[in-house]
């Protein structure tokens, strides 16, 4: 989506999502005898069946005495949004037909194919509220208060009261509110009115309310007041001055179907992160940070969201026969005979493809490789302008609950994009915020990419601080501009002006550039890391475990459908690669001939603290080590080349191999160490190097590594 109004995305981010300041109300606890709560029951509202949204306009007159304090500047109101008017969108909004093209009803009709219908009516005249009427107790004039629910909401509802006979645009009665009884988080709700309107959003032109600026709002379970006999079931509270704040009115809607803060994919918003820094995307639950105002294959599979020509709600096809296919794929299980699945338009059909990133130990959060193929078919909700059709990845973290309290629970920022251009040690430069980007930086592993705020120590004391329920805001920088090995990136590669963080065409994967996610790709097929608070938890994944997942697209066909190749056995590396992290090699790894990996130390922030300085400079991030687990294989073809550098570590387990043909070269850099535990096995290395290997040697390695691993000598080659 092309973001416009800057006040929304910039200024005190954590601040311009209010979803839900009452989120705060706890729903009473669910009794013994009720069904379990189910993710696919929706947070408060059944993502089924038919909604229908009262939506109020209104605004402040501010007399002369007060007028300085209208935000809308222009004493007229804007272009989008006249004073005294009804805005120029209105009719654009919703629709009162599950068949309309108002935004709300459209975008929610094709994410849940049409198996959750949002319609609704608007109050066919603005409702002015002058700022003389907003009084508190004591008959003070209130020019502004927090969060604009308290005495601003209240005498809105005295001069809807006023009206006799409220008219709707589309000629709705008041009863056509009130079609649910609401029963409690994750549980199904009764299709029958309970004499409470469902859900009532309020648009105001020019509220004052501290930081709930322009196309900002949020969304409150619980009563607006008693309006027109009836009271409310859930409220929303919108800020707009001139362009219709579709993106925010559809995150805030959202929040009933998924949860709390907790659920923010893009902009995190107050609470916890599953990493250290904001990451965007796009989903049901993006905003501020988003880069796409479309759901993805995460939300549908949550909410059952399935195409009814679908056997499920994640789909594939093998492409030699056509036939469906779960697309949750299993590492290791065969793969339609030939591994050649195909995926149609994600938009349109829901195929997709889902994958369980394998190794990773049962005590900390589970990983999913995601795969969409976004072709911008017209009619649809889709990617716009800077991301361009074709495959699109990202990584799950956590989130996976579907049953009980824990299906509402965790923490926000879950979904790590696969930017197809790739991960790096980014430099920023702080005088325009230039995000500088070199061929010899790539970081597959622990980089950062485009899509997200790049977390650093901006004060340079040691410390990261990093968001959280304390209130602490993370020190971040995010870039303005783009420039490639000396070239700075065109205007035109944007979504939102030179913003990577809003999207660029080099996020897609194509069948002629950037086609395949594995072990030798940047990025890789491998879980990433997590940073759950200040300090991590003990669930988060602080390592990269290795494997053999390979996806190659192979091509894309006139219909749009894409066609990829799938493998588990895919362990070779075939060009140069920076590696850098905490790696675990649990298979195989494969060095073709002239390859090269160099482990090298890491420079994106990855830890809270400094852990160690080099040339002056703090560092937030660990040592690098690569390990062979027992039973793994190292293999190096004739010409290649791994290279330890200063300060990483290449560790050999009992029980792990190294094979290198002749020509191969295993290189330990001054300062960097090789460890071979009792029983590992190590032949037919004809170069090498083993350096610095003394007493202290120990000492320097990374801290995870304990008194158990022996040295190897020199001589014993």
């Amino acid at each position: 989506m092309r973001f416009r109004p800057i006040p929304f995305l910039f200024p005190k981010p954590e601040f311009t999502l209010w979803a839900a300041l009452a989120f705060l109300f706890a729903f009473t606890s669910t009794k013994a005898q009720d069904p379990e709560p189910r993710a696919d029951q929706g947070w408060y509202i059944n993502p089924y069946g038919r909604i229908h949204i009262l939506v109020v306009f209104a605004e402040i007159d501010f007399d002369s005495s007060w007028a300085k304090l209208d935000p809308e500047k222009n004493p007229a109101g804007s272009e989008g949004w006249k004073k005294g008017h009804l805005p120029h969108w209105r009719d654009k909004l919703i629709s009162p037909t599950s068949d309309g093209p108002g935004f709300l009803t459209k975008y929610f009709r094709q994410a849940s194919f049409g198996r959750f219908e949002v319609t609704g009516d608007f109050l066919d005249t603005i409702v002015t509220v002058p700022i003389s009427s907003v009084r508190d107790l004591k008959g003070n004039v209130v020019p502004q208060e927090p969060f604009g629910n308290n005495h601003y909401r209240r005498t809105l509802v005295n001069q809807l009261n006023g009206m006799e006979s409220p008219r709707f645009r589309w000629g709705s009665s008041l009863d056509d509110f009130d079609r649910w009884t609401f029963k409690g988080q994750g549980l199904p709700n009764d299709p029958k009115a309970n004499q409470k309107t469902d859900i009532i959003m309020v648009v105001w032109r020019n509220i004052h309310v501290a930081y709930l600026a322009d196309a900002s709002g949020f969304v409150s379970p619980g009563s607006f007041g008693r309006i027109w006999g009836k009271e409310t079931d859930m409220n929303s509270v919108f800020h707009a001055q001139s362009l219709m704040p579709k993106v925010i009115m559809r995150h805030e809607f959202s929040h009933m179907l998924y949860g709390g803060n907790n659920f923010h994919t893009a902009g995190g918003g107050v609470g916890t992160r599953t990493f250290m820094s904001t990451i965007g995307g796009w989903s049901n639950m993006s905003a501020a940070d988003g880069c796409s105002p479309i759901w993805n294959a995460y939300d549908r599979e949550r909410l059952a969201w399935r195409n009814p020509e679908n056997q499920f709600v994640v789909s594939a096809r093998c492409a030699e026969n056509g036939t469906e296919i779960n697309g949750v794929l299993q590492y290791g299980s065969p793969v339609c005979g030939d591994g050649i699945i195909a995926i149609r338009d994600f938009a349109s059909t829901g195929d997709a493809i889902k994958i369980p990133l394998p190794h990773i130990p049962e005590d900390k959060m589970r990983q999913y490789l995601w795969l969409e193929n976004h072709q911008e078919l017209p009619g649809y909700i889709d990617h716009e302008r800077g991301l361009i059709p074709g495959l699109y990845a990202y990584v799950q973290v956590g989130k996976d609950a579907t049953t009980g309290n824990a299906a509402f629970g965790g923490e926000n920022n879950y979904i790590w994009p696969l930017v197809a251009a790739g991960h790096y040690d980014f430099e920023i430069e702080p005088e325009d915020l230039t995000l500088v980007q070199e061929t010899g930086r790539e970081n597959p592993f622990t980089g950062y990419h485009y899509l997200m705020r790049h977390t650093l120590d901006k004060d340079n004391d040691g410390q990261i601080s990093i968001t959280a329920d304390n209130g602490t805001k993370t020190e971040y920088h995010m870039p303005m501009h783009l420039r490639i090995d000396g070239k700075t990136v065109h205007d035109s590669m944007f979504t939102f002006q030179t913003y990577p963080l809003f999207g660029i065409r080099t996020v897609a994967f194509l069948p002629d550039r950037n086609n395949k996610i594995g072990i030798g790709t940047n990025p890789a097929s491998t879980p990433v890391y997590s940073h759950s608070g200040q300090v991590p938890k003990t669930t988060d994944i602080r390592r990269i475990y290795l494997n053999g997942l390979s996806i190659t697209l192979l091509r894309i066909d006139a219909e749009g459908t894409a066609y990829l190749k799938v493998r588990w056995d895919d362990f070779a590396v075939s060009d140069l690669q920076r590696w850098c992290g905490d790696l675990l090699l649990t298979e195989r790894l494969e060095l073709q001939r002239g390859a090269e990996i160099r482990l090298s130390q890491g420079m994106s922030a990855q830890v809270a603290k400094s852990v160690q300085e080099l040339e002056g400079r703090k560092v937030f991030a660990e040592p690098t080590i690569l390990e062979l687990k027992a039973g793994s294989e190292l293999v190096l073809a004739s010409g290649s080349k791994l290279v330890v550098e200063k300060g990483s570590t290449l560790l050999v387990r009992k029980g792990a191999r190294i094979v290198s043909s002749r020509g191969a070269e295993i290189v330990v850099e001054p300062g960097a160490f090789f460890y071979v535990e009792t029983g590992a096995s190590i032949n037919n290395l004809v170069r090498y190097q083993v350096v610095d290997m003394g007493p202290g040697a120990k000492k320097a390695i990374n801290p995870i590594l304990g008194p158990k691993f022996i040295p190897l000598e020199p001589a014993m080659f």
